[in-house]
């Protein structure tokens, strides 16, 4: 097409004028560089020639990089038609999740290929326009065992070159299900002693937060409603190009959360349903191709690819009606097609008089496939036959061949022998690899429910056979696979949280699986959990339904260690917690009931139902009594932490300062560094921060001494707070710096970037600059003259223009190099001091590391402009991620920053945040968030406003057991009402706030510098002087 050949040749005419110009710019850089250096090597060169020189440079270095940006980034109206193929597989995505492989046998369907092809081949060249936001909508639908599946696999090897960031699948389990009941019987046949788990519909959310996952975009949480979990993930894909299968849809509603946005953008949706509402959605760009059987031909030409070459002698009749007695059903015709393929194949009127035998037409399942069904389970050995009957009356959506070997009591690698024979005749598919290159397997809904559907009579096994067939046997076969889950959970959960282990555990049967099945600990607990999450929760079922329930107990617990140690599923997280309580009532276990309790105590608080949090924490507390002292001291420290965050520090302290000692006397490292992280974080925010510093740096250091990475950037961020407040600004961002590049090399969640960012865009930028300058005039050997200027004005200030003598001479000049070092390590902090200081010639200087080089390219960064941008990428990680409480906590500390410069948009910005913690019932961030607000427009003389935000601060806070932050919301209104003129109402607070002040401070729960501070605002707006402190003391918060 004209319009692609254009497009081709300006793709290839850019690459060669950017090379051409490359390559004059380095040319003339290179002269330019050399001028430059004559700068350094020959001082007395001319002026001009060297400022020339590096004029050009910088001048160059722009113009390359302004082109360099052109190229990665060309405007919307430049994109070419089709998307660009990407640099190499590594790059794109390509996840099947339980979709089977595509078979190596595909024959018809060929109309429908050519017209998706051309649908996406218009799409792309039309729609991809600047203002484009649709993707292309391809539905596949028609009833079940059409090959609807199959024929999306094929169009994802046709098409996935036309996509630039890969694909990706996800089942959607939507397709109608057969019941299958406990006790329901076949006709005179045996009863099910146990119904398998139901495969149903999944919901959108849960899909939504996986895929979420898979783009690199994950929610900080997917129990969300699914609007916002669909805005996300419109918002991950917007500039993407990904080709989406949405695979087995129950209906459009289940849909239409989970179509991406942006035009090069595609999905290919497969449903029994014919999806004819998706016109009544407003959905554009939709395509429904609905599928039928196979004709005869297409049939014919099917058992022709599978037979191979011994098709050529027989007749194209023959194997049109082979096809029309399958009805057109793939699957039916993939087993005759094995029935005849190979030298001792059947012939096709052999195979038709097996079809139309009465005998076959005992099966229940869908017409079509029972028959040829019926003949390809009668042609496999006794164990191929058990292990299908298996697989469909335990119900699992997937297996592997350890399972399949528990469920037959064999060795693994018998069992994989067996799944790849019936795998090769259709009675099983091919799932996704896992980390090891193996393969998972999965029965065929059809299969499935045929198999369901029957006993072993109506299946014609045969009579020595029968024994293993029973519901004995079956049940035997369970608890061997239950047992090889327990075992294989509870090990990933160890693996993933190892702080949740290690305390007396209670007297319960182990968890144990066969040694036969060869099984080790999962190496990857997140990726094994991803790929098992959903045939753990049938297990879980399986268990209570045996009534197992000490084994049940065990996986419900390993179940949501894992969700809790990766912060996802909280729904599945959720579930899983009041089973787990149920189970250990039922088994009467104090420590077991103790343990789940605290589990469900964490849970809340990580939702921020404190109160809920506190009281569960306490029932944990009482079933601990006389028990493990460690056990104690984690409900105490989980009833201190949502304590103090529901705003009742006093009392939570005192929770924590017990469990930080239990922990540390018992040498419980993890849960000592995690502790003492805690309190750190409850003194910075009670304004002690000299305490909350160094409770934090040993936090940090003994989190990273235990390999806890997580813990150990948790402590960094607060820490970079805490240096912050301390007025230590470029130590508290060298702090953050290393949080980040220790989450980058880790993969570390959105989450923690999010914090990150806010806390540096809090930072002074002045005072990052003065502190960097500190340090540069002692380290840098070009400052030279600087430093010379320094001590004139150091000398002329202590000798106030008299004579000296040489020794005062000297001694001021000691005196000055000693204040220049002492400086720069207090700026630049003793712990960073080896990274960023060399010594060279006995002086120091700047480190010649990546850091220091870094840091020096940081100070350009330090701008009110640069400030806000952060906290605004921290509010758009953190609303993408689903965060609402740190969404608005970001958008206080947004809103401070705008004050500045608009106080009318700043003094909105926080007005929305306090609300925004109202609405969550956050009191006590609702409380802090109208306090800072009122002392923001109290710095800016709007006294009324001011006023009204710091009286309703007062009043939460004194609904809250929150000492520190009344007193200092008392503070604040003192001196709003003092600017307005109202004296008397401003000595009546601060008289009220000093009474409280000295009264918190005899019980220990006011900090001194807080008490010093309520004195000296007292004493300078009342004329009272009851300590006679005049020393002032610098605003902190609570």
């Amino acid at each position: 097409m004209p319009v692609k050949k254009k497009a081709g040749a300006a793709d290839r005419t850019g690459p060669r004028i950017r090379w051409w110009l490359v390559g004059v710019l380095a040319g003339v850089g290179a002269c330019a560089g050399a001028l430059a250096v004559l700068g350094d090597m020959a001082p007395s060169a001319p002026f001009l020639l060297v400022g020339a020189a590096g004029a050009l440079s910088g001048v160059l270095g722009t113009v390359n990089e302004l082109i360099r940006m052109r190229m990665l980034d060309p405007p919307a109206e430049r994109l070419p038609a089709a998307p660009p193929v990407p640099a190499g597989p590594a790059e794109r995505l390509a996840e099947r999740d339980d979709m089977s492989y595509a078979s190596p046998y595909f024959a018809g369907r060929a109309e429908v290929i050519a017209a998706v092809e051309g649908d996406i081949e218009a799409h792309f060249a039309g729609g991809a326009g600047p203002t484009a936001t649709d993707p292309l909508i391809i539905a596949v639908t028609g009833g079940r065992g059409l090959g609807k599946s199959e024929l999306a696999l094929h169009l994802v090897q046709r098409l996935e070159h036309r996509f630039a960031d890969g694909w990706l699948a996800k089942v959607l389990n939507g397709g109608p299900e057969p019941p299958v009941e406990a006790g329901a019987r076949h006709p005179g046949r045996r009863e099910q002693p146990f119904a398998p788990p139901r495969r149903r519909p999944r919901h959108p959310e849960k899909v939504l937060a996986e895929m979420l996952r898979l783009v690199n975009e994950p929610p900080q949480r997917d129990d969300l409603d699914v609007k916002a979990l669909s805005a996300a993930w419109k918002a991950a894909t917007r500039r993407r190009s990904l080709l989406v299968v949405l695979d087995d849809a129950k209906d459009f509603a289940q849909v239409r959360p989970l179509l991406p946005e942006g035009p090069r953008n595609a999905v290919v949706i497969t449903s029994s349903d014919a999806l004819t509402e998706a016109g009544r959605h407003g959905v554009r760009h939709y395509r429904r191709y609905p599928l039928g059987p196979l004709t005869p031909e297409e049939g014919a030409e099917l058992l022709r690819s599978i037979i191979g070459g011994r098709a050529a002698d027989l007749t194209p009749e023959s194997l049109r009606e082979v096809a029309e007695q399958c009805q057109g059903h793939p699957l039916s015709i993939s087993f005759c097609g094995m029935r005849m393929r190979g030298p001792d194949g059947w012939r096709p009127e052999q195979l038709l008089a097996e079809l139309r035998s009465d005998r076959n037409t005992v099966l229940l399942g869908p017409a079509g496939v029972t028959a040829a069904f019926a003949e390809a389970f009668g042609e496999c050995a006794p164990a191929e036959r058990l292990l299908l009957s298996r697989f469909a009356r335990i119900g699992l959506s997937s297996y592997t061949p350890w399972s399949a070997a528990a469920l037959l009591g064999t060795d693994t690698a018998a069992a994989r022998a067996l799944l790849d024979g019936l795998c090769d005749r259709y009675l099983l598919k091919r799932l996704n690899e896992e980390a090891d290159g193996r393969f998972r397997y999965a029965l065929d809904a059809d299969v499935r429910t045929i198999l369901q559907g029957n006993d072993a009579r109506a299946l014609g096994v045969p009579r020595p056979e029968l024994l293993r067939w029973s519901a004995p046997a079956l049940t035997r076969a369970m608890d061997r696979l239950l047992a090889a889950y327990a075992w294989l959970a509870q090990e990933a959960a160890r693996a993933r949280a190892p702080q949740e282990w290690g305390f007396t555990e209670p007297d319960l049967p182990p968890a144990a699986a066969a040694p036969e099945l060869g099984l080790r600990a999962p190496e990857r607990p997140d990726t094994w959990f991803e790929s098992e999450r959903q045939n753990l929760r049938a297990c879980l079922t399986l268990a209570e339904n045996r009534g197992a329930t000490a084994l049940a107990w065990r996986l419900a617990r390993s179940i949501a260690a894992l969700c809790r140690g990766g912060r996802v599923y909280w729904q599945d997280w959720g579930e899983t917690l009041e089973r787990c309580s149920a189970h250990a009532l039922t088994l009467g276990d104090r420590l077991a009931q103790g343990i789940s309790l605290l589990d469900r105590a964490e849970f809340a608080g990580s939702q921020g139902r404190h109160t809920d949090a506190v009281d569960v924490a306490r029932q944990a507390r009482r079933a601990f009594a006389d028990g493990d002292v460690r056990w104690q001291a984690r409900a105490a420290r989980a009833i201190g932490v949502n304590l103090y965050r529901r705003g009742d520090r006093d009392e939570g302290e005192s929770e924590l300062v017990w469990a930080e000692r239990v922990f540390g006397e018992c040498g419980e490292g993890r849960w000592h560094a995690r502790t003492l992280c805690n309190l750190g974080e409850l003194y910075r925010f009670r304004g002690d921060y000299e305490r909350a510093h160094a409770h934090l740096v040993a936090a940090r250091a003994e989190s990273a001494a235990n390999g806890d990475t997580d813990q150990s950037a948790n402590a960094g961020l607060v820490l970079g707070e805490v240096l912050g407040h301390l007025k230590q600004d470029l130590r508290a961002w060298l702090v953050l710096r290393d949080v980040l590049d220790t989450l980058e090399a880790t993969g570390g969640a959105d989450w923690y970037r999010a914090r990150c960012l806010r806390t540096m865009g809090r930072l002074d930028p002045i005072r990052l600059r003065d502190q960097y300058d500190a340090c540069d005039l002692l380290l840098d050997p070009e400052a030279e003259a600087a430093r010379a200027a320094h001590w004139l004005r150091y000398f002329e200030r202590r000798t106030l223009g008299r004579p000296v003598s040489e020794r005062e001479a000297a001694e001021r000049a000691r005196q000055w190099s000693e204040s220049l070092h002492a400086d720069a390590r207090r700026c630049l902090g003793e712990e960073n001091w080896p990274v960023y200081v060399r010594t060279s010639g006995g002086r120091p200087r700047w480190s010649t590391s990546p850091a220091a080089r870094r840091l020096a390219r940081d100070r350009a960064e330090w701008s009110h402009e640069a400030a806000v941008a952060r906290v605004e990428e921290a509010d758009d990680l953190l609303r993408r991620a689903g965060d609402e409480w740190g969404s608005h906590r970001t958008r206080l500390i947004l809103g401070e920053l705008v004050m500045k410069t608009d106080g009318d948009r700043g003094g909105e910005v926080m007005e929305a945040a306090a609300e925004g913690f109202a609405a969550l019932e956050d009191w006590w961030w609702h409380a802090r968030a109208l306090r800072h607000t009122a002392q923001e427009l109290f710095a800016i003389r709007r006294t009324a406003e001011a006023r009204e935000k710091a009286e309703r601060a007062k009043v939460g806070y004194e609904r809250l057991s929150n000492l520190s932050g009344l007193l200092r919301t008392q503070i604040l209104l003192g001196k709003i009402l003092s600017q307005a003129g109202d004296n008397r109402a401003a000595r009546e607070e601060l008289g009220s706030a000093l009474e409280r002040a000295r009264e918190g401070s005899a019980k220990n729960i006011v900090h001194r510098a807080l008490l010093e501070e309520v004195e000296h605002v007292h004493t300078t707006l009342v004329g009272e002087d009851p300590r006679r402190s005049l020393r002032g003391v610098g605003e902190t918060e609570a």
